[in-house]
């Protein structure tokens, strides 16, 4: 729907009133796919990962391998591995697993509208004269990064020299996925 049929559909909201929706916001089948696909690239060889290191992006986009990223706690490193992409900014994509920019494309842009929407029923339930006043922070520029991460066991850590933890977690516009 376009911005201004999602507008209509909540002008028609009675006054006081709270809007609740049904259906999941994301297709079960997209976050499905994307767990999949994370899989499958997780799965990749490293040398087939490391085609596409975060060292090659000028972004910093692509893969982390575990014990690269800085953990919590200082001397430590994380036993995380992902693969972040951005929005439209220039990303990474393995040539070994083709499938995983289309999925990951399309899951970024299902998550986009829904933010959309709650944007929208947000500045509707606080009554805001300009109701796509939120929508319009929303651009192409800036959007969230998207990590496919992993955690891996302790003993899996490539690095044995130096103690390992967990990566803080301090993301602003955030989704999380959990998968266990």
């Amino acid at each position: 729907r376009t911005q201004s049929q999602r507008l209509a559909l909540l002008s028609h909201a009675p006054a006081g009133w709270f809007l609740a929706r049904t259906g999941p916001l994301v297709p079960p089948e997209s976050v499905r796919a994307a767990y999949s696909v994370a899989q499958q690239f997780h799965a990749l060889p490293d040398a087939a990962k490391h085609k596409v290191h975060q060292d090659e992006s000028e972004h910093g986009r692509g893969w982390c391998p575990a014990g690269e990223e800085p953990a919590y706690e200082a001397g430590t490193v994380s036993v995380s591995e992902s693969f972040d992409v951005n929005g439209d900014e220039p990303n990474q994509w393995p040539e070994d697993l083709p499938v995983l920019r289309a999925t990951v494309q399309g899951l970024y842009s299902h998550l986009n509208e829904a933010a959309e929407c709650l944007l929208l029923a947000f500045a509707e339930c606080l009554h805001l004269k300009d109701r796509a006043a939120f929508s319009r922070c929303v651009t192409g520029e800036g959007r969230g990064l998207m990590r496919l991460m992993r955690y891996l066991p302790p003993s899996d850590s490539s690095s044995t020299e130096v103690a390992v933890g967990i990566a803080v977690l301090t993301r602003f516009n955030c989704c999380l996925c959990p998968n266990s």
